[in-house]
């Protein structure tokens, strides 16, 4: 802008612009912003000169809000802030245009008048500081309506150290699912008290029976342990979660509001193939899990049929899988990386959920990993259809898998392994309880 060309007084304000020649003689200093208001009030015109940035989000300046407001009309070199302010501000592309355009505005009062009309109507109907404060109260409270306060109960006693637990890691997974849903999520060990302002208790039903809560949507989630569970405790529940079909029909006579939703898994193949790829991979399979104190007849056969495989886990002293242990524990974190390098991952199951058609875990950890997983038999496990899994029954069935494990390629263990990390998610689990839990609330429970 050269001053000199304009038919009024000019001034500009702005650290620096004393030292640019054409505005030495106009310059009036650095303001502090609360007096930039009286300098918009005492101006007729007020140039905006936007920067690139702002041109390119098409994102007005608050200069051009207070301006306006303030009494002035405004120019600007930014096509996207006047069609933000519905095409009431004059555009500007040279100096030229600028002077003619200030002139003009300047020696015709009645376009004067209808410009700074059309832009003050404007602002005052859709770019005050009320009109905002609205528009996000408006946002919040959507969101404030659609989001939870959630308490995932566990039975991690709460002496324990949690990340010993599997539950208290399921818990977590499931945790960071609802969050990014926008939901508040406390996950509790064993006798911690639920404050009384949650919305939604999911109780992860496995070693310990927990108590409905007065006032919440209360959700089990049956994960473990199926011979743990008395049919009367599941009454209180407004909706029952159980991990295979065979428990729907069992447990329906206790609550006719029950479901299918089997356990989930946190991990990706994408997360783990670039570090598996160029690393060395394991020639042997793996097993994660401790004794506990009693025999795990499909993992023993394995060690006795001489297979080569690493175990993770305690209580291993003495028995047949004493040799084959390489560490008493893991860390969840690195849980994936095992699986993945893994030649195949071994997996078995309690008798009480092999009957009752629960799927462990580990087996899905480990498909999701981009393993391929060998287990002993569960009921109904036929039916999951999921991919680079072996089911076996005898000792010859296990030694034919593992020749056939180790033949399957990195490209139809990386496919297995994301249709598996997408079907048994903890955002699609979080998302199938979030479901239930709006369709209770809807229905005034």
């Amino acid at each position: 802008m050269f001053p000199d060309l304009i038919e009024g007084q000019v001034r500009v304000f702005g650290a620096g612009l004393d030292e640019v020649s054409q505005f030495r003689d106009h310059w009036g200093g650095v303001v502090p912003y609360a007096e930039v208001e009286s300098i918009y009030h005492r101006s007729r015109i007020v140039v905006d000169d936007a920067n690139a940035t702002t041109k390119r989000w098409g994102s007005p300046n608050s200069r051009v809000f207070d301006a306006i407001a303030s009494g002035a009309v405004v120019l600007t070199n930014s096509r996207a802030t006047s069609i933000v302010l519905e095409s009431t501000l004059p555009i500007w592309s040279d100096r030229a245009s600028l002077s003619t355009q200030i002139n003009d505005l300047l020696g015709d009062p009645d376009k004067f008048g209808k410009v700074a009309g059309a832009q003050a109507c404007v602002v005052r109907a859709h770019h005050s500081y009320a009109e905002r404060a609205g528009l996000l109260l408006s946002i919040l409270g959507e969101h404030v309506i659609k989001c939870l306060r959630i308490d995932i109960l566990t039975a991690v006693p709460s002496s324990a150290d949690e990340n010993l637990w599997g539950d208290w890691h399921f818990a977590q997974g499931l945790a960071r699912a609802f969050r990014r849903h926008g939901h508040a999520v406390r996950v509790r060990k064993l006798g911690d008290k639920v404050d009384r302002s949650t919305d939604v208790v999911i109780g992860l039903r496995g070693l310990q029976k927990f108590d409905a809560v007065l006032g919440a949507i209360n959700i089990l989630w049956i994960i473990s342990h199926p011979d743990l569970v008395a049919g009367d405790e599941l009454r209180d529940w407004h909706h029952v979660f159980v991990p295979s079909k065979i428990m729907v029909s069992t447990l329906r006579l206790y609550n006719e509001s029950i479901s299918v939703l089997e356990q989930a898994t946190e991990l990706t193949p994408a997360s783990l193939w670039a570090q598996r790829r160029n690393g060395d991979k394991m020639k042997s399979g793996v097993f994660v899990g401790n004794s506990r104190g009693v025999h795990r007849p499909f993992i023993e056969s394995a060690a006795e049929a001489g297979l080569e495989f690493r175990v993770w886990g305690e209580g291993w002293t003495g028995t047949v899988l004493e040799d084959h242990v390489i560490a008493t524990s893991i860390p969840n974190a690195a849980l994936g990386k095992v699986y993945s390098d893994a030649a195949f991952i071994l997996s078995d199951h309690w008798p009480d959920m092999a009957q009752q058609g629960i799927v462990a875990n580990r087996v899905f950890d480990g498909l999701a990993a981009g393993g391929v997983v060998i287990t002993d038999a569960v009921e109904g496990i036929d039916d999951l259809d999921l991919p680079n899994l072996f089911v076996c029954r005898t000792t010859e069935e296990l030694m034919i898998a593992v020749a056939r494990a180790q033949m399957i390629g990195e490209e139809e263990r990386l496919v297995g392994g994301n249709i598996v990390a997408t079907r048994f998610s903890f955002k699609n689990r979080a998302e199938i309880i979030e479901k239930e839990v709006f369709r209770l609330l809807g229905s005034g429970v």
